[in-house]
């Protein structure tokens, strides 16, 4: 009804129950018509799935999502240089194609036809996905990315993220109701175009690479994330953490794994009561280990704080430290009355000179001391305690090695071991820990620990406001939560977010 919108408008052609434009061709394909006006879109349907380009049209529509680049196209001008390479490339994989195609009409093995999750397989099964033996050596490998990582869209980064560290970026417990999903995300909503996403409108083709303004977000999600994965991964029990199960943060560089001794403090029992056998009644506890030369140190850790108001406040309290040779003979002896140059308590996310006395969960004394000859040497510890709470006191002995860069120490394994699983699950490489890339990523770790102990108010792993550590969820929170429970002693809480930032920046999680 032209008139409607123009006072003098051509009369329409349109006559009531067209179902076509009476000034176009007659509905068709390939000189057949339409035989029913009625049906004539499904009719066509049926014509194009049956035409013989239609499966390999499928193959060549999801070719770039599969394999990260576009399907070759023949080469114009025969003048070109590489004209040769390019025109046998494109021969070798149009004829893989036209092959391919074939079976996706007739069905794989014994399945359907048209079968497009089977395509997919055959896809990634085939030299093109996997760059395997047959083509690596062809001529059409001088010319293609085979093989090569795709770039993951917004999407699938924040699922690959969320599957490893158990959120999405910007993820919320409390479904949304003004979304489809029930979920604003940071890279599903606020930053799906930057990041190279379509919106299906004005957008339409996705980023195969990526630009400056998608690097940034990448980092700013790796940034963002790293730090409340690291401190809420820790503070679940060990064997149940997505990412550090079998250490802790208490881990370092200079731990001598092996020689970490918890013990279970019976003097400390329910019927131990601590205003009459306290300070003057302390227990001494003792264990031995092999030590090479070179400097080490003696660690004790409280580690199971415990306090409520109407109840009381369980404390540990260091009364002497002392290491002896095979002979009996004392090469340390550290008390309120003989502090060692060097030595260090840590409670309650500052240090405190001279004072022996641990009142929060982490809280350690440090003990520095050299070893002149290699020998088996004995530890005493002697301590008291303030009981509250249903559990026993529970403190820990380490004998650590501070030689760590000159002798590889049992923690520098065990925190290479972690990197090995780390660069498995983050950036599916297979490496052992005399890896290169292990190295570096170790070197990494190493330096940024040892810079991190340098800073003022370490004992957290953010420092506010110059850093920030924050995630919007519920874990996070409450009087339980893993924000309460992120006392970094040992600067490792910190140095774990390093080391998270630079696998989730790295080429190969950001491409699969």
């Amino acid at each position: 009804h032209p008139e409607w919108f123009e006072e003098n408008a051509e009369p329409s052609l349109y006559r009531h129950g067209d179902t076509w434009f009476r000034d176009m061709r007659t509905p068709g394909i390939n000189g057949m018509y339409a035989p029913n006006q009625n049906n004539s879109l499904q009719w066509l349907g049926r014509r194009i799935a049956e035409d013989s380009r239609f499966a390999t049209a499928a193959i060549k529509f999801w070719w770039p999502a599969i394999m990260g680049e576009e399907v070759k196209r023949a080469p114009e001008s025969s003048g070109d240089v590489d004209y040769q390479i390019k025109l046998a490339a494109f021969t070798e994989q149009n004829d893989f194609i036209e092959e391919l195609g074939q079976q996706f009409a007739q069905g794989f093995g014994d399945g359907q036809p048209f079968n497009a999750k089977d395509l997919f397989v055959e896809m990634m099964m085939s030299p093109w996905f996997r760059a395997s033996t047959g083509i690596s050596t062809s001529v059409a490998y001088q010319a293609s990315d085979v093989g090569s990582r795709r770039l993951l869209t917004p999407e699938e980064l924040a699922a690959k993220t969320e599957s490893l560290l158990g959120w999405e970026w910007g993820q919320r417990d409390e479904p949304n109701q003004w979304q489809y999903d029930e979920q604003w995300t940071q890279l599903g909503d606020r930053y799906r175009i930057s990041y190279g996403g379509i919106d299906s409108n004005g957008i339409k083709e996705r980023s195969r690479a990526l630009t400056s303004l998608m690097s940034n977000v990448a980092e700013k999600q790796a940034v963002e994330m790293a730090c409340p994965a690291v401190v809420m991964d820790f503070a679940k029990t060990d064997g149940q953490r997505n990412l550090f199960n079998g250490i802790d943060r208490n881990t370092t560089p200079n731990s001598k794994a092996g020689e970490v001794y918890t013990i279970e403090t019976k003097a400390f029992g329910e019927s131990f009561t601590v205003e009459e056998h306290g300070e003057n009644n302390p227990e001494t506890f003792r264990y031995s280990g092999v030590l090479e030369t070179g400097n080490n140190a003696v660690k004790v850790g409280f580690l199971n704080d415990w306090s409520d108001p109407n109840v009381g406040d369980r404390n540990l309290h260091v009364v002497s430290i002392s290491v002896k040779n095979s002979n009996q003979q004392s090469i340390l002896y550290f008390d309120r009355d003989h502090l060692v140059e060097g030595s260090e308590t840590f409670t309650c996310g500052s240090s405190r000179p001279g004072q022996l006395s641990l009142y929060c969960g982490d809280g350690y004394v440090w003990v520095p001391f050299r070893v002149n000859e290699p020998g088996t040497y004995s530890i005493e510890v002697e301590v008291w305690g303030e009981q509250a709470g249903p559990d026993l006191i529970r403190m820990s002995s380490t004998v650590q090695n501070v030689s760590y860069r000159e002798l590889a120490s049992g923690g520098e394994i065990l925190l290479k071991e972690k990197l090995v699983e780390l660069h498995q699950k983050f950036l599916g490489e297979k490496l052992s820990i005399n890896d290169d890339e292990i190295t570096y990523s170790y070197r990494l770790l190493l330096e940024s620990w040892e810079e991190r102990k340098t800073h003022e108010n370490n004992g957290q792993p953010w420092t506010w406001p110059y850093e920030s550590c924050w995630v919007n969820l519920n874990a996070w929170y409450g009087p339980d939560g893993a924000e309460r429970n992120a006392r970094d002693p040992n600067q490792m809480l910190y140095t774990w977010a390093s080391v998270l930032i630079y696998l989730m920046t790295d080429f190969y999680y950001l491409h699969e």
